[in-house]
């Protein structure tokens, strides 16, 4: 039987970015972008196409680095895109952009450098995270400073 490249911790790593991007999908619901389509349509096309670069890759079919490096660029480019458009700018606007490009270099790590998939998972969680905290805190922690009387 012939040795395979793509190994358990592969197809681990490739779940864990199909479940990444739908965590950020729901975390961008939220967001005032689905209401563009000129944004909302490339970075929902180039969602599709990174997960199925991502199926593609467990299954060892062809195409499988086009797939997720086309997917990745779009998903980059519309939400840059968006980013640029956006009038006013937050530390969470920022938080988010880098939690998408972070996201992006996973991916096209995955389908180009598998052996920087370590590094780019690293600063996915980093960005995550900060992300997750920081609209909580700014969501549903932080209190309106009291009325004076």
């Amino acid at each position: 039987m012939p040795e395979s490249s793509f190994t358990s911790h592969s197809v681990v790593s490739v779940v864990a970015g199909a479940g990444i991007l739908v965590l950020v999908f729901i975390l961008l619901q939220a967001s005032r972008l689905w209401y563009r389509p000129r944004f909302a349509v490339p970075l929902l096309l180039g969602a599709v196409l990174a997960v199925l670069g991502m199926l593609f890759k467990i299954e060892h079919w062809v195409g499988t680095n086009w797939l997720l490096t086309v997917g990745t660029l779009a998903i980059a480019g519309s939400y840059g895109n968006w980013f640029i458009a956006k009038a006013t700018k937050t530390l969470l606007s920022y938080l988010k952009l880098a939690l998408m490009l972070s996201i992006s270099t996973y991916f096209l790590a995955l389908a180009w450098w598998p052996a920087g998939v370590p590094l780019t998972v690293g600063f996915g969680r980093l960005f995550f995270w900060a992300v997750a905290l920081l609209f909580v805190y700014q969501r549903w922690i932080r209190r309106p400073a009291p009325e004076p009387e």
